[in-house]
């Protein structure tokens, strides 16, 4: 479903071959190695770096050494490869991050179209299309853990990846822009108001009107990722905490990832009357 092409501007990156439809699992792939994110003694990651390439095939290790260097003389450039291009492992037993020889490839985008999300179950890192994905677009997913505002993600994306984005989300007018940061900035609002209500004993009748909020926000700004699932997993506690389970159960597969059409009409449903705190 993709090619590894040229990308101007960024190198190389993984392109569309035909169209992609939304949800579509593009890749499933392991990690060559593995690499603790807590060590921070950098003889001691070169030296890992430097055993876990032996191991490696001599296909393996041509594309690892095809891979981007961010750190110039700064290290070896195996480690500076590895240390460029390692993805977290999220929900791995231990803080580790992987290098793979496909997935490391996509570029990052603050409006991306597609989600990494590993997979413990299986010990693969999958790629997942969160809309419809055009042939000859290049796929992209993000390097940030949110989408913060313009200002903030140019300073993170310099000084963590070294470059100047210059994506879809960057690239806007001054005035949409404005208008995107205004909307990022109510997101991540709401979400801490969110959390705020779960240790507060907050009104859930509130607290889901808030939620609404902020769906129509994620609407507004095309934002499809992992922040719908957790947010539709704060709704499902909300509602367990009030023995709702109807909805409860909306909210629940909604969180595990099925469309959610209709999630105001379910939002908008009469709204709790006992107060408790659930959401997280």
């Amino acid at each position: 479903m993709y090619e590894l092409n040229d990308v101007p501007g960024k190198g190389k990156g993984l392109v569309a071959a035909e169209r992609i439809v939304k949800g579509t699992r593009l890749l499933s792939e392991a990690p060559v190695f593995r690499v603790s994110r807590d060590n921070s003694n950098i003889k001691i990651l070169k030296a890992i770096v430097e055993t876990e390439l032996q191991r490696l095939t001599v296909g393996q290790k041509a594309a690892f050494f095809d891979l981007t260097n961010i750190y110039g003389d700064a290290h070896s450039n195996s480690l500076g490869i590895a240390r460029t291009n390692a993805l977290p492992l999220e929900g791995s037993n231990k803080a580790s991050s992987g290098l793979f020889l496909e997935a490391s490839r996509i570029n990052h985008s603050c409006r991306h179209n597609a989600q990494n999300t590993w997979n413990e179950n299986i010990g693969e890192l999958t790629i997942h299309a969160l809309r419809d994905i055009d042939a000859g677009q290049e796929i992209t997913i993000s390097y940030l853990a949110g989408t913060s505002d313009f200002v903030e993600r140019q300073l993170r994306l310099k000084e963590t990846f070294k470059f100047t984005c210059k994506c879809e989300l960057c690239s806007l007018p001054l005035a949409k822009r404005q208008l995107s940061d205004d909307r990022l900035t109510k997101i991540q609002g709401i979400d801490n108001l969110i959390g705020s209500f779960l240790w507060n004993g907050g009104k859930p009748v509130v607290a889901l009107n808030i939620l609404r909020i902020m769906f129509d926000l994620f609407e507004e700004e095309g934002i499809w990722d992992g922040r719908i699932a957790r947010a539709y997993k704060d709704a499902f506690e909300i509602a367990m905490g009030q023995n709702d389970s109807p909805r409860a159960q909306v909210f629940a597969t909604r969180a595990g990832g099925q469309p959610y059409n209709n999630k105001v009409e379910v939002l908008r449903q009469p709204a709790f009357c006992t107060t408790a705190r659930g959401v997280g």
